[in-house]
């Protein structure tokens, strides 16, 4: 004979069973807490693609130019200025001599670049990019320094 407190425990564990197997059940892409699919994990993701600003210093290292050059302190600022004018080769070109122009002694080039990231090799192997083009590049001149120095393709 069933009791009454089995039937409840059975009734219990039904309900919990039909629970833990609807998200398997449902859209993949909706997310209901707490019974969550884990949308984020559930579709290949695009490949991040950013747009940046270099500035060669003196010893003919590369690195990111920083946004007070820019004519702010603020990095999101910088960042979309940057993105904005990597739409057109003309706007690149202008942002890169507008630069170049804001402290003629800070660095000997200048470039905006557009590189492509990986995402899991960016945290396992690196930040090293997928791909990286060079969409402007200006500033002074110099024969002692070859371009692609230093890992880095012009």
């Amino acid at each position: 004979m069933v009791t009454k407190a089995q039937l409840t425990y059975a009734a219990i564990a039904l309900g919990l069973l039909t629970l833990s197997s609807m998200p398997a059940l449902s859209d993949p892409r909706d997310d209901d807490y707490p019974f969550s699919t884990y949308p984020m994990f559930g579709s290949r993701r695009k490949t991040p693609t950013f747009y940046k600003a270099e500035g060669q210093e003196s010893r003919g290292n590369w690195e990111p130019v920083s946004p007070d050059l820019f004519g702010t302190n603020e990095v999101m600022q910088a960042v979309m200025t940057v993105q904005r004018a990597a739409r057109t080769p003309r706007d690149a070109r202008k942002l890169c001599n507008e630069l170049s122009k804001a402290e003629p002694n800070r660095y000997k080039k200048i470039r905006i670049v557009k590189a492509t990231y990986d995402p899991v090799k960016y945290f396992t192997k690196g930040p090293t990019p997928q791909s990286r083009t060079v969409l402007a590049q200006c500033g002074k001149t110099s024969r002692t320094h070859k371009s692609g120095e230093n890992g880095h393709r012009p």
